[in-house]
């Protein structure tokens, strides 16, 4: 039995599903910045004083709230993203195809479609 990913029938095999996952992880990522950055308003909850005592100021000047909003973010976006991996394999059509570190503008550009992909490498 295959633990991962837990729902096996809905993976982005299609333009629909992929939209429909791509649009979930956006929503939750953006729904989740709207509530913390909503918390760093609200001078009386504990993840403002959390905050407050990390950069050891008596009130958060805005620009500790973009940089609070903005890390806090990036790291529930790559909790998401971790997550929708394990629940889809959701995230796997973003590996690059081009071998080695060094790729240029001809490169990326180049028809691809002679490229067999094998597991986990490009034969």
């Amino acid at each position: 039995m295959k633990l991962f990913p837990l729902i096996n029938n809905f993976r982005a095999t299609s333009y629909l599903k992929a939209f429909i996952l791509n649009a979930l992880i956006g929503g939750i990522i953006t729904a989740l910045a709207i509530e913390l950055r909503l918390q760093l308003e609200d001078n009386s909850s504990k993840y403002y004083k959390f905050w407050m005592n990390v950069y050891n100021v008596k009130s958060l000047h805005i620009k500790h709230k973009l940089i609070t909003t903005f890390i806090s973010t990036s790291i529930v976006a790559l909790l998401i993203y971790i997550l929708f991996f394990y629940i889809f394999l959701y995230g796997g059509g973003q590996l690059s195809l081009i071998r080695g570190n060094i790729s240029n503008w001809k490169m990326l550009t180049s028809d691809r479609s002679h490229l067999k992909m094998g597991v986990g490498k490009i034969k």
